[in-house]
């Protein structure tokens, strides 16, 4: 009987006529109608879940009859679902902080607008075409595009230091890196040091000393700051030569060398020259000749030696045969010279008796 109770009963009096009308009677009013009131609660619930008893706007959503087409209370149960966008999407599909722009449109998706999402439109600069390694520098504008940010792009200011290819490295510089900016590379341009015992002072053998070449040999060695390492040596004296003599013993003087030992003069000590003079032994003084030193050769006396200037008569002019006494007083070149007068008759005898 549970199903077979029928469902239509009642009974209205109106006017003394019997009319029938439906009810929609719970069906445990059937065969069970001993059933507790738990099992009775379970009967009498609405929609399965994720249903409604009533359709959604279509322009919303998509709804349909759910297979379970009336629920306990005979009702129409809806299964309904977010109608996909017509075109765009729903605003929390699009990555508005990521550098996207939603914009609204006339479809829904439930109860969520639809809209375009399209990258945002952005001034200046992308951040991916500022070339960072390569001398620029980007300031975000607090604008994104498409995960892109945006902003200025300006070349790094390196004013503060010398480009790389005026820093000329053969020329004795060495350049560090420090800064580029638009492609080019800038740095500090230091003097390299020059290589121990070299120095710049020493730009050629004429900075070596009073002596240049003839007392230095020089040495080039690189180059500081666009100047020569130069180092200075000092020459040798010539074989038989020595360094800074400055004095000699009698007899000798100094014969000096052109060359020098750095600054210090090359010499030797030779016999002076007296080649112009007469050595003293070869004057005859007791032949009429006087000496007079003006020259030393390695202890050998030179000088002059003239005839002595003799005054007087010469004894070859004075004729001793004719009666004429001559009296030597001085000699001048092996010649006698002196006085000449007559001699005395002797006792008794007068020149007066010819």
């Amino acid at each position: 009987m549970k199903k077979a109770l029928a469902l239509f009963l009642g009974i209205v009096l109106f006017s003394g006529t019997a009319y029938a009308k439906i009810y929609w009677l719970p069906d445990y009013l059937g065969d069970n109608m001993s059933r507790s009131a738990d099992d009775d609660s379970n009967r009498t619930t609405g929609c399965p879940s994720g249903t409604t008893t009533s359709s959604k706007d279509s322009n919303k959503y998509n709804c349909s009859v759910h297979k379970d087409a009336l629920n306990k209370q005979h009702k129409v149960c809806y299964s309904c679902t977010p109608k996909p966008c017509g075109a765009g999407v729903i605003r929390s599909a699009c990555n508005e902080a990521n550098g996207y722009t939603w914009t609204p449109n006339s479809y829904y998706s439930g109860e969520n607008r639809c809209g375009s999402c399209e990258a945002t439109k952005c001034s200046g600069t992308p951040e991916s075409s500022c070339n960072i390694s390569n001398g620029y520098n980007f300031t975000k504008n607090g604008c994104k595009s498409a995960g892109v940010n945006y902003g200025t792009c300006k070349a790094n200011d390196c004013s503060a230091y010398s480009t790389k290819s005026s820093c000329v490295t053969a020329n004795g510089y060495t350049y560090t890196q420090k800064c580029k900016s638009a492609g080019v590379d800038y740095g500090t341009c230091t003097a390299t040091p020059c290589a121990s015992g070299y120095s710049t002072a020493y730009q050629s053998v004429t900075n070596c000393g009073s002596c240049g070449a003839n007392g230095w040999t020089f040495t080039p060695n690189g180059k500081s700051g666009g100047k020569v390492c130069g180092k200075c040596n000092e020459r040798a004296c010539p074989s038989g030569y020595t360094s800074g003599v400055t004095s000699c013993s009698t007899g000798y003087s100094i014969s000096p060398s052109p060359y020098c030992n750095g600054n210090k003069a090359c010499g030797k000590c030779v016999a002076n020259d007296c080649s112009a003079y007469t050595k003293q032994s070869d004057c005859k003084t007791s032949n009429g000749y006087t000496f007079t030193q003006t020259c030393n050769s390695a202890g050998t006396i030179y000088g002059t030696c003239k005839p002595n200037v003799c005054s007087g008569t010469k004894k070859s002019d004075c004729n001793t045969a004719n009666g004429y006494i001559f009296t030597a007083k001085c000699k001048s070149a092996g010649v006698d010279y002196g006085i000449c007068k007559a001699a005395t008759c002797p006792t008794g005898y007068s020149t007066s008796y010819q």
